[in-house]
């Protein structure tokens, strides 16, 4: 919550979304003790509450501005409605902080009045509005309570489906996963009688891994040997001892889908219907064991094979990385029946879950083994930075021809036209951070120098 600080002794205003100093430029500190932004539901309430306890002199808020996010209808609900159990009613979700003890909250909604003003567009009008108010008395001595205690919550807040994995290898890929999972999955029931933690459409691209020589680090529960042996459970159609059905036999038998793919593919190396797929609609519509694996999508581009690959399910933390291996080995293996190389592999697991039993496991990969950068150069390219009278950012592609330049002063600005040629947010993050050291290099007239220290 931003706030300005004036003298009016049982005023406080508050802007919302509204930038306060639109509201600011029309009052005098005379006008008002407190006024202030309020961007956030719970947070921002929770602040403005506790500023309101610790200045009993105030008896009237007016809320005014534009309510993006709804933080004032929810600050409405809670002086009309109260809480229940400290979350406010009719505004589901949003709680006060449980250190501020209920009897405080009772005395504020019953002894400082509200004025819902959101739709008001001459903000001067706010002035003649406070000069009609009555001048009331402090209710009580001031009070002030505990910070909040945060307790980490068993599923952080996330975007729930489309996660986006980009790496060189299985093994960075899978660290990432298992990281993205236990931090935002849902905690849910399975059909195995066992919980598990599921995020929606986690899609993973492995940029350069070599299935024959394969980049395995000790934290991945297999070897070499036992992916030799997992091969030939996708890339033929034999039938394997021990296990009902392999994806190799659904994609081979009856019909032989991969070699029809490898035909259409050398006929007309521009077709978009290079699928094999594993569903039979008959038998898999009522099996207990249906396949996770639904289709494979070959499509050459640049001369380059790429595969894409669905799974209805997916069990990331035993089966994602061997069937990424898997299907990286078929993908090789076309490839090479065709004459070319082999581009990225990308795969998009629709419910992508770790069980219960393995959550233990995960969380002791993760401590001693964290998500590093993708290893690969963003590939919409990058920017070089200079200043002169303005900053310049030139926009340069990966093989180092310049595509295309931004200027100005502002840096919002310039990061808004920028941002949509950036792929990857450790980027994003680097290019924010130039920006602002060109800016202040701007402003104070000194030299700037990409990625050196001032």
């Amino acid at each position: 919550m931003a706030v300005a600080i004036g003298k009016h002794s049982c005023i406080a205003v508050v802007t919302l979304w509204t930038k306060k100093e639109l509201v600011l430029e029309k009052l005098t500190t005379a006008d008002y003790t407190i006024l202030g932004q309020l961007y956030s539901k719970e947070e921002g309430i929770n602040t403005l509450i506790r500023s309101l306890l610790v200045h009993k002199n105030i008896r009237h808020l007016l809320i005014a501005g534009n309510d993006l996010s709804g933080s004032g209808e929810a600050l409405l609900s809670f002086f009309k409605n109260g809480v229940l159990a400290h979350e406010i009613i009719g505004a589901a979700g949003v709680f006060i902080d449980a250190e501020i003890p209920e009897s405080a909250l009772d005395s504020l909604r019953k002894h400082v009045s509200v004025y819902d003003y959101r739709g008001m567009i001459d903000f001067s009008a706010l002035k003649q509005i406070i000069a009609q108010l009555p001048l009331l008395s402090p209710y009580g001595a001031n009070e002030s309570f505990p910070e909040k205690k945060i307790t980490i919550p068993e599923t952080f807040p996330s975007e729930k489906s489309g996660f986006i994995i980009r790496h060189a290898h299985v093994c960075d890929a899978w660290i990432e996963i298992l990281s993205l999972i236990m931090h935002f999955g849902l905690v849910k029931k399975s059909e195995y009688d066992i919980e598990q933690r599921e995020l929606l459409n986690i899609i993973t691209v492995i940029e350069q891994e070599n299935p024959d020589s394969p980049l395995l680090p000790s934290f991945l529960p297999f070897t070499k040997k036992d992916l030799d042996s997992y091969y030939p459970q996708l890339i033929t159609g034999g039938v394997v001892e021990g296990v009902e059905y392999s994806y190799g036999q659904r994609l081979r038998t009856p019909l032989d889908q991969i070699q029809q793919i490898i035909t259409a593919l050398r006929k007309t190396p521009y077709t978009r219907r290079a699928i094999a797929i594993t569903w039979d609609i008959q038998k898999d519509i009522f099996s207990e064991k249906p396949p996770c694996l639904i289709l494979a999508e070959f499509t050459i581009q640049n001369t380059l094979l790429y595969l894409t690959a669905f799974f209805r399910s997916n069990d990331m933390f035993h089966a994602w990385p061997r069937n990424t291996f898997g299907l990286r080995k078929l993908q090789f293996f076309v490839a090479e029946q065709l004459g070319i190389s082999s581009g990225s592999l990308t795969i998009i697991s629709q419910s992508a879950h770790i069980y219960q039993n393995n959550w233990a496991s995960a969380k002791k990969i993760l401590k001693e083994h964290t998500a590093t950068p993708t290893g690969t150069a963003d590939p919409r390219g990058n920017f070089v930075i200079t200043v002169t009278d303005t900053i310049r950012v030139m926009h340069v592609s990966s093989s180092g021809q310049r595509i295309q330049e931004f200027s100005g002063t502002e840096v919002c600005s310039l990061y808004l036209k920028i941002l949509p040629y950036i792929s990857e947010m450790s980027h994003a993050l680097y290019l924010g951070a130039e920006l602002q050291r060109a800016s202040f290099a701007l402003e104070h007239k000194i030299p700037f120098v990409q990625d050196q220290a001032f």
